[in-house]
């Protein structure tokens, strides 16, 4: 089972090392009947310098920003997902967050969708690699939104004003909200600010 944790902003964009769109219609076939290259749908590839303001913010009907009740729903009618319903949503430790893991079908293993006050703001797909490997889903995704604008030992990482993806070893994709990923950081901030504080004035009652 991947670890799921949250990351803030400015850890990933130190270190790149981050674990847990595309067209919203579901698959033509049934997973089983689909090929590794058409599994994976999104935006067609651009020629243009304007591929990576067209990064995908999520996997067919399921999009960063959604509210967890549509999530929920959209996984019911996502034939690449194999969702138990409530079994399958656990509350993190961390404040206004929750995850709902759904194991999937034929290419996708498993599912990770991580909300932050009930909206999606990371998606991780893990995928079955038996079917697919990473050097298939690096081409693809070149192909598609251009060289990545980052890479190391454990993946690489393509990124715009909106969106962070990263193809990750030994083989998943990983979809971030940066503008929720920046509200956290911030407001980790300033909670760590005020306890800074609170230790100054407690150590100067001495």
């Amino acid at each position: 089972m991947i670890l799921i944790f949250l990351i803030t902003w400015n850890c990933m964009i130190s270190a790149q090392e981050t674990k847990p769109g595309t067209e919203a219609l579901a698959p033509a076939s049934s997973p089983s009947d689909s090929s590794a290259s058409g599994a994976i749908s999104g935006t067609e590839g651009l020629k243009n310098g304007d591929i990576r303001e067209n990064l995908p913010a999520g996997f067919m009907n399921i999009t960063l920003g959604m509210r967890m009740e549509d999530v929920k729903k959209a996984l019911t009618e996502n034939s690449w997902f194999d969702y138990r319903g409530d079994p399958d949503v656990t509350m993190l430790a961390s404040p206004n967050q929750q995850l709902i893991e759904s194991r999937g079908y034929s290419f996708i293993e498993k599912g990770y969708f991580q909300f932050y006050n009930e909206k999606l703001f990371i998606m991780t797909l893990v995928f079955n690699r038996e079917r697919l490997d990473f050097y298939t889903m690096h081409m693809l995704l070149e192909g598609k939104y251009g060289k990545a604008a980052r890479l190391d030992p454990k993946g690489a990482y393509w990124e715009n004003s909106a969106v962070f993806i990263s193809l990750e070893k030994p083989l998943s994709i990983k979809y971030m909200d940066r503008n929720t990923l920046d509200e956290i950081a911030k407001e980790r901030k300033g909670v760590e600010d005020r306890g800074s504080k609170n230790k100054e004035e407690f150590l100067n009652l001495f």
